[in-house]
This record gives C-alpha cells, structure tokens and sequence, in this order.
C-alpha cells in the first residue's frame, strides 16, 4: 500500500470518528444526538412588572378606510327583483326594507318576508 492511500485513509478514519463522536453528543441545536441536555447556570427572568389593561382595548389598521356592503344602487323599497343565488336558484322578492349593509327585507310568495343579504347573491335584476 502507498503513503499516499494510507495517510488518505488515516484522515478520513480520524473525520469519520470526529463525526460520530459529536453527533453522540448532546448538540446545542436540533440534530441527531440522545435529546438529553444538560443545563447549568442561573435563568433569569427580566421585565417582571406585571401588566395590566387599562380601558377598552382598540385595534385598528392605520390610513386604511372601512368598507361597507351595500345593496346594488338601483335596489329600491317596493321595487321587485329577480335574486339569483350562488347555487343557480332564482327567487322572485319585493322589497320591503333597506337595511344595513347589504342587508334588505324581501317578500316572496315561497318564503314569506325575511332579511337578504345581497352580498351573498350571485345577482339581482329587476322585474316588472
């Protein structure tokens, strides 16, 4: 056998015991190892104060304007609308209220009177 192969062989026998050998030690990162460490020292804890709510707590998105559904602009109280909904269905109402937001009271002869959302609807079209 050469010096050349043998002091090869030497070397990476002297690596691969390195690397084994700390793998078989508890890394101080995730990894392979027995998942045992030992801790020793003093854990000190700062910022002890405790903290207390002090009024209503209020979150908000700076510079960011509030956006409110409404019912198409040309829904009307009395008007009578076809209202397709997300499923394909088609229901014939009139409209008795205007709510909140997208939010309007409508009478249909299968449903009686009940509140709508339009945002929910797939569209409405007027009817005569």
């Amino acid at each position: 056998m050469s010096t050349k192969a043998a002091i090869g062989i030497l070397i990476l026998s002297v690596g691969f015991s390195w690397v084994w050998l700390s793998a078989r030690q508890s890394p101080s990162v995730p990894g392979p190892g027995t998942g045992i460490a030992t801790v020793t020292g003093t854990v000190k804890v700062g910022n002890t104060v405790p903290v207390t709510q002090s009024g209503e707590w209020k979150v908000d998105v700076a510079n960011t304007p509030t956006v409110l559904a409404a019912p198409p602009n040309f829904v009307r109280v009395g008007g009578t609308y076809t209202v397709t909904w997300a499923g394909g269905e088609r229901e014939l109402v009139t409209i008795t209220a205007l709510g909140a937001g997208a939010w309007v009271r409508a009478e249909s002869p299968n449903q009686g009177v009940r509140w709508l959302n339009t945002a929910l609807v797939r569209s409405v079209e007027a009817s005569r």
